[in-house]
């Protein structure tokens, strides 16, 4: 058996058995942390071809790996630098899970710190793949973001691109990018200047195949808001949910709020969903998680441990809501008190035939004693 050291790798795994072994802090030929990529057969556990590896110092050559559908793989180095030089420009290139060869040319950063590759690279179509750069910065040393399009065959750039709505102020960015099930995408920026506002994030929707926006930006309306902070999440009707904790709603500060919107048209359906207080919160686990939880059916469960109920601080919700028209359908629990609902979570069957509320700090038979409630959707 051939043995294969690596520092620091992380293994991913094809659909033809192979694997890459990526090792961003791997020195090479003693250059250190250059960073190293492999390809290795399933079958026997021999490396196929050479290893692909960082030229300089500190590139952390393969820093992510995204899996692409018929065994192919995206090699994504924010910290490469360019040929000409620019520190940190950051690279992208696809690659033959098969052959181990580079389909197309490296995709560089223009410029100094453009971290091309810092994000995600997500498959939109048959013939197309989008890499987003969220701290690309655009020559400015601002924090602008950038979403570029590939073509999946030939790996070559098919000259659409997508920059964020405003590059005058630092913290403005094209962030994360969420597929539906149509093939329409979200770009969610929660700290981009939308609308003139400092951090009032943003998301918009945009055509898969036509790389055109769809409908209107929906945007926070107050500094700070951090609009979709918490994310994007898809219904299988392909409506989705913009999640945020820090949005200000009607003057009620970081009140919440949850979104839904129309996969096709990008337009919002009904009311939306917030707190009714002061730091509701609403959605938001231990202020770092979103706990909103689709369901099988395009229903959704909103868990608010935060949201103040009855007049008990912080006693929590558990909501259904209709993802077709945002409307409340029943309040399946309300905390009878103060933190009643803190990190409790919603467990999903695996035919999403009923979901059980874990509520480990609830008070219900004395101080943190914890529940466990089983619901039907």
């Amino acid at each position: 058996d051939e043995i294969i050291k690596f520092l620091f790798g992380n293994i991913y795994t094809l659909s033809n058995d192979n694997y890459v072994i990526s090792a961003n802090f791997d020195s090479v030929n003693e250059i250190y942390r250059a960073g190293s990529v492999a390809l290795i057969n399933g079958n026997n556990g021999l490396q196929i071809g050479e290893s692909f590896t960082g030229k300089n110092k500190s590139n952390r050559f393969g820093e992510n790996i995204h899996i692409l559908s018929n065994n192919k793989f995206v090699i994504g180095s924010p910290y490469d630098d360019n040929p000409q030089g620019a520190y940190n420009a950051g690279s992208t290139v696809l690659m033959n899970g098969d052959t181990f060869e580079q389909i197309g040319e490296i995709n560089y950063g223009d410029g100094l710190s453009d971290n091309i590759g810092s994000s995600s690279v997500v498959e939109l179509s048959d013939s197309k793949f989008a890499v987003v750069s969220g701290r690309y910065s655009n020559g400015n040393f601002a924090t602008d973001g950038l979403l570029e399009i590939f073509n999946l065959q030939t790996g070559a750039p098919t000259g659409e691109a997508i920059h964020s709505t405003n590059i005058d102020n630092s913290n403005t960015r094209v962030g994360a990018l969420t597929m539906l099930p149509n093939r329409n995408f979200i770009i969610s920026s929660s700290y981009n200047n939308a609308n003139g506002i400092y951090e009032s994030g943003s998301a918009q929707l945009f055509d898969g195949e036509l790389i055109s926006q769809i409908g209107n930006t929906i945007y926070g309306e107050t500094k700070y808001d951090r609009l979709s902070n918490k994310g994007i999440l898809t219904l299988k009707n392909n409506n989705y949910l913009i999640c945020s904790d820090k949005v200000d709603v009607n003057g009620i500060i970081d009140a919440g709020s949850i979104h839904l919107v129309n996969g096709v048209s990008g337009e919002q359906i009904g009311e939306t969903i917030s707190g009714l207080i002061n730091y509701d919160r609403i959605g938001t686990m231990a202020m770092v998680y979103t706990s909103v939880y689709p369901l099988n059916n395009d229903n959704f469960v909103v868990v608010s441990p935060h949201q103040t109920s009855e007049d008990i601080i912080n006693a929590g919700t558990v909501k259904v809501y209709d993802g077709e028209t945002a409307n409340l359908i029943e309040s399946k629990y309300i905390g009878t008190t103060t933190g009643d609902l803190e990190y409790a979570r919603i467990i999903k069957s695996d035919n999403f035939d009923y979901y059980i509320l874990s509520a480990r700090k609830s008070d219900i038979n004395g101080v943190d004693s914890g529940m466990v409630r089983l619901f039907l959707p």
